[in-house]
């Protein structure tokens, strides 16, 4: 990076051998600046997903990115053509704004074009200018023929497509409350592409460490007096624990039958001396 870059030149951005972006920039009248770039892939092997933003690009220039192919029954994608900072920003449906639905046949739709490369199993997506991307499930209407643009600037090329992926969600038990928080673990069975009605995996706690001495029991977990805990958090086990010890004391009677003993042996005692002057307590 130590010469002079003068002129048009094509930029690629590389993930080993494999190209994650590519794009041409005019070094004569601009400046490259990567300092607030941010590249995020999908973070499961469900569905391919990327986010490309922080790079803007000379009015005029778009880019190319290449995106995994891991649903094999996804030959479509949703483009989201704005500043995002999480593949959570792109609607469900694909329908917000500046949202586009493609297919990916090579044909040229609202401006975008996406092909399948067999070779590095992976779409490769021209005319982007910020982006967020995900495998989607579409089909382009038939009337919408190869170098077209659909009408319309948001909603991705209207009908065709699939019903909608409805999410169904299973959570694991919430953890003790570390580092100031409660925690689980969510899956979506369904594996939608674009997952709805996130759960809740995380919540807020404290800890009252002022009697650091005493501890308080949640299942096995030991820890401080936990409050702020989750509403579906199980606390049975706490009542139980807290049960079974005054059970503990309780259930023998004989101790406190002989501390009574003696107490009314001591009285009688006393009794008889003072009045008969019995020397029994000298």
């Amino acid at each position: 990076m130590s010469r002079t870059f003068n002129g048009t030149n094509l930029v690629k951005i590389n993930d080993g051998n494999l190209t994650l972006a590519e794009f041409d920039f005019d070094f004569s009248a601009n400046k490259l600046n990567f300092t607030n770039l941010t590249f995020n892939k999908q973070i499961n092997n469900v569905t391919g997903s990327i986010i490309f933003s922080g790079l803007k690009l000379p009015s005029g220039y778009t880019k190319t990115l290449y995106v995994d192919r891991l649903n094999p029954s996804l030959n479509g994608i949703c483009i989201k053509d704005e500043d995002v900072l999480s593949i959570n920003e792109l609607s469900s449906s694909c329908t917000s704004s500046n949202e586009f639905k493609i297919e990916c046949d090579g044909t040229l739709q609202n401006t975008y074009s996406c092909a399948y490369n067999s070779t590095i199993n992976k779409y490769k997506i021209k005319g982007l200018k910020h982006s967020g991307i995900a495998q989607f499930d579409y089909i382009k209407p038939p009337e919408q023929s190869s170098g077209s643009s659909s009408s319309g600037s948001s909603g991705g090329g209207g009908g065709g497509g699939s019903e909608l992926c409805t999410s169904k969600w299973k959570c694991g038990d919430w953890s003790g409350c570390v580092n100031g928080a409660f925690t689980r673990k969510c899956e979506d069975t369904n594996k939608c592409g674009f997952p709805t009605n996130w759960p809740k995996q995380s919540q807020s706690c404290t800890v009252n460490r002022q009697n650091s001495n005493k501890k308080s029991f949640i299942g096995n977990k030991n820890v401080g007096n936990a409050i702020n805990a989750p509403e579906n958090l199980n606390q049975s086990k706490l009542f139980g624990i807290t049960g079974a010890a005054v059970k503990s004391v309780s259930a023998n009677p004989y101790i406190g039958a002989f501390a009574v003993s003696i107490t009314l042996l001591f009285i009688l005692g006393f009794y008889f001396n003072k009045k008969y002057g019995l020397k029994m307590f000298k």
